[in-house]
């Protein structure tokens, strides 16, 4: 979920314009919150479980399923990706 999160946080830049017409480093603060987000999901997945302290109860994802979590973050940005560009393209005048 965090993943298609971060995803979407980048397509919400806009809700007309499409996430690839802005500069990847124009807003530093979005992408200083991305990498916080992903140190700190890192840590609660993969570093907690291993500590006697595992509060949150949470168990490591296998790597060999990132991809998959890749995928379909990747393919809610595509999907809004094209909803804005459908959008655009119809209501042209």
């Amino acid at each position: 979920m965090i993943m298609i999160h971060i995803f979407y946080l980048i397509t919400a830049r806009s809700i007309t314009e499409s996430a690839f017409t802005f500069s990847p480093i124009s807003n530093k603060w979005i992408w200083l919150g991305i990498c916080v987000t992903i140190v700190s999901q890192l840590i609660i997945v993969y570093v907690l479980p291993n500590t006697r302290f595992n509060l949150l109860k949470t168990a490591p994802i296998p790597l060999d399923w990132w991809w998959l979590i890749m995928l379909f973050a990747f393919g809610g940005f595509i999907i809004i990706e094209m909803e804005k560009w459908i959008s655009k393209r119809f209501t042209a005048k």
